[in-house]
C-alpha cells in the first residue's frame, strides 16, 4: 500500500502480551481497520516469507514490456 505508515497495536493473550501493526493512512484509518478485525477469515498459515528489493518486480516487467512494444 503506497502512502501508508504502519500502527502498532498491542493485546493480551493467557497472560502474554502480542503486538501486531496494520498499515493505514493516519491513526484513524487505522483503528477502523482493527474493528473490521472482527470480520476477518483464517486463510492459512505462514510458513516463509520473501523480501524483494527494488518494489513491485512483477510491476516492473509488465512495464519494461509494454515499453518495448512501442
Amino acid at each position: 500500500m503506497t502512502g501508508t505508515r504502519k500502527f502498532l497495536f498491542a493485546y493480551r493473550f493467557e497472560g502474554a502480551e502480542y503486538g501486531f501493526d496494520i498499515p493505514a493512512k493516519d491513526a484513524d484509518e487505522a483503528k477502523r481497520r482493527l474493528g473490521a478485525l472482527g470480520l476477518a477469515r483464517y486463510d492459512g498459515e505462514i510458513f516463509a516469507t520473501i523480501h524483494v528489493p527494488g518494489g513491485n518486480i512483477l510491476a516492473n516487467l509488465i512495464g519494461f514490456f509494454k515499453q518495448k512494444r512501442r
